[in-house]
């Protein structure tokens, strides 16, 4: 069931209470608004905005150099923010090199 409708418009001339529920909405938003999203999660993904700090820890320096140790020596890479709290999400180039 619909919980809740933004108010106003989604694109000009089209109100987000005209939009359908499900798939129907899919034909509803015109091709720019979809480019719009499209480009808009892209952006978040590849340049990492929207960093919140209410995952990364508070510890001290032996204690990261601790559980980075615990990380590697189970065969997984430590989690970029552990090493620097600053930093953007790992891209997959970086992940995989050629």
């Amino acid at each position: 069931p619909e919980v809740f409708r933004f108010p106003g418009e989604i694109a000009p001339g089209l109100k987000f209470a005209d939009v359908p529920n499900g798939v129907a909405a899919i034909n509803a938003i015109p091709a720019l608004g979809w480019a719009q999203m499209f480009f808009l999660i892209g952006a978040v993904d590849y340049y990492g905005y929207l960093k919140f700090d209410s995952g990364i820890p508070d510890l001290d320096a032996d204690e990261l150099a601790k559980r980075t140790d615990s990380e590697l020596a189970h065969g997984r890479r430590p989690p970029r923010h552990a090493r620097d709290p600053r930093a953007s999400p790992p891209r997959l180039a970086e992940l995989h090199p050629a």
